[in-house]
């Protein structure tokens, strides 16, 4: 079968059901059905996560998971901004979407990746995107390592189970981190790795005390990325950086000092002022709650609720800024006249007894529209509903 024609099969089929074409296949004889609903799922799978290799007709995909299983174009060009020095080596190699953003600043990569039709795709890629300083190996890295030193390394390890369950553990990624961790430092000036961004960030510093920076980074609110930067023989006070990419891909990035939070935050707020902060995911995540209400001057609702409140408009607050039309008590009176008040209300629950979904339930309250309902705990313990606009 022709691959060429393959591949330019799935490129003018790529709206197509591939189900009647996998059941036509023989009405293409000179197609490779098989290898172009690979393509046309991959490439259905990345028009969004990388919008720039979605409009090039030329690159291959060796399946849809590596498409699943990759950085965005957006995350991989930040991960790229935290390598150091001239070299690099990218010791899981997989589609190939961080190497080409670490080939832009540095001046020689390698590439190592165990799986031949990864690689073959990889050369195939890098060569028609003109990435001519990445060097493809297929290999696994821990079968050569005593041949592989670099300025900085970089693995991104894999976090499913047999069963593709999720693994949050660093122990239980493939291969295992903390196994490792010792031979890569010592052949390297820093170590990049990406773990799952359910891990336990605590349980993570314990697990590897050279860790000089985490960075957390969500796009359009979402957490997709927490990186490690491992550097030997570190002891200075872990970096918290939070990134967050809006829909317009603006950015928000904050910076703090992993230990400073321990530094308590008393001045929680005695009544909803004028504006309500939500902090953005990546944030959320760091767990920064009473360095955030101190860098910003905004006082906390309670300790557990992470809402925060300002008579002053903070435009440059990283996450969600609404303006406070009134907090309401909440009661089962309330609630049962919650729909005359609200026929419909975007909700979202903090520290508080009921889920969105059981709140909607006895409310009946419908989705959508203008206003937005905070269902929380204030410090004093009494259940509120803060009806909010965007501010």
């Amino acid at each position: 079968m022709n691959l060429d024609r393959t591949y330019n099969f799935a490129n003018e089929h790529l709206n197509d059901n591939t189900d009647k074409l996998l059941l036509n296949k023989k009405s293409f004889p000179d197609v490779d059905m098989p290898v172009a609903v690979t393509q046309i799922h991959a490439r259905r799978a990345i028009k969004d996560k990388l919008p720039k290799w979605y409009t090039n007709n030329e690159l291959r995909y060796p399946s849809k998971l590596s498409t699943e299983q990759c950085s965005s174009e957006i995350t991989a060009e930040y991960k790229a901004t935290l390598f150091i020095g001239e070299t690099l080596c990218d010791l899981t190699g997989g589609l190939g979407v961080d190497c080409i953003a670490f080939s832009l600043l540095a001046r020689q990569v390698n590439y190592y990746e165990r799986y031949p039709e990864y690689c073959q795709a990889a050369k195939h890629n890098f060569s028609v995107l003109g990435r001519y300083n990445i060097t493809v190996h297929n290999s696994d890295f821990r079968k050569v390592i005593n041949e592989i030193n670099a300025d900085t390394l970089y693995i991104d390890p894999a976090r499913r189970g047999n069963n593709l369950q999720r693994l949050f553990s660093l122990s239980d990624y493939e291969p295992n981190i903390l196994e490792i961790k010792e031979e890569l430092l010592s052949r390297c000036k820093r170590l990049i790795v990406k773990i799952s961004p359910m891990a336990d960030i605590s349980a993570v510093c314990r697990e590897i005390p050279e860790i000089s920076e985490i960075h957390i980074v969500s796009v359009k609110n979402e957490c997709k990325e927490i990186l490690l930067v491992v550097e030997k023989g570190n002891t200075n006070a872990i970096r918290i950086i939070t990134i967050n990419f809006d829909s317009n891909n603006n950015v928000q990035q904050n910076e703090f000092i992993r230990t400073d939070e321990y530094t308590p935050f008393t001045e929680y707020a005695t009544a909803t002022m004028e504006y309500l902060y939500e902090p953005n995911a990546s944030i959320m995540k760091s767990g920064a709650f009473n360095q955030l209400a101190r860098q910003y001057n905004i006082n906390p609702l309670s300790r557990n609720s992470h809402l925060y409140t300002s008579d002053q408009h903070i435009t440059e607050f990283p996450g969600r800024v609404f303006h406070v039309i009134k907090t309401h008590i909440f009661t089962s009176k309330w609630a049962k006249g919650a729909k005359q008040l609200f026929p419909k209300a975007n909700i979202t629950v903090r520290n508080f007894p009921l889920s969105v979904a059981e709140l909607r339930k006895s409310t009946k309250i419908a989705e959508g529209g203008d206003i937005y309902l905070f269902a929380t705990t204030t410090t004093e313990n009494q259940k509120v509903i803060i009806e909010c606009k965007k501010g």
